[in-house]
């Protein structure tokens, strides 16, 4: 819409937030990391985090656009198979704790959505 946008992220997750923005072909998009935490509810701790960004947040909506914010090109994206993996229940479990996709709890619950 050619006008600029600003995503406020928790600091800990600010470099999980360009990541992710990048990966999916946004990497000029304009993060300003902040320090209130996600489940804070007390007004006055979230105003100081505010107050703490704000001059980051305006420096980030006044930034002329950049020629890639101007025209972004749209990130092609490969067609991947959707199984990742086939096996038995145990088999799966142990294939996406070695890959850090699970805690080792078990992940039976995709067996009762996928049925």
């Amino acid at each position: 819409m050619n006008k600029p946008a600003v995503v406020l992220a928790s600091q800990g997750f600010a470099t999980d937030a360009r990541s992710a923005a990048s990966s999916r072909g946004q990497p000029g998009l304009r993060i300003v990391p902040e320090a209130v935490l996600p489940e804070c509810s007390i007004a006055e701790e979230i105003e100081a985090g505010i107050s703490a960004a704000i001059d980051d947040i305006i420096a980030a909506l006044t930034k002329p656009l950049t020629a890639e914010e101007k025209s972004p090109k749209p990130k092609e994206v490969e067609k991947l198979s959707r199984i990742v993996f086939k096996g038995n229940l145990e088999e799966v479990n142990r294939f996406f704790y070695k890959r850090g996709w699970s805690d080792g709890l078990g992940i039976s619950w995709w067996r009762s959505i996928r049925t």
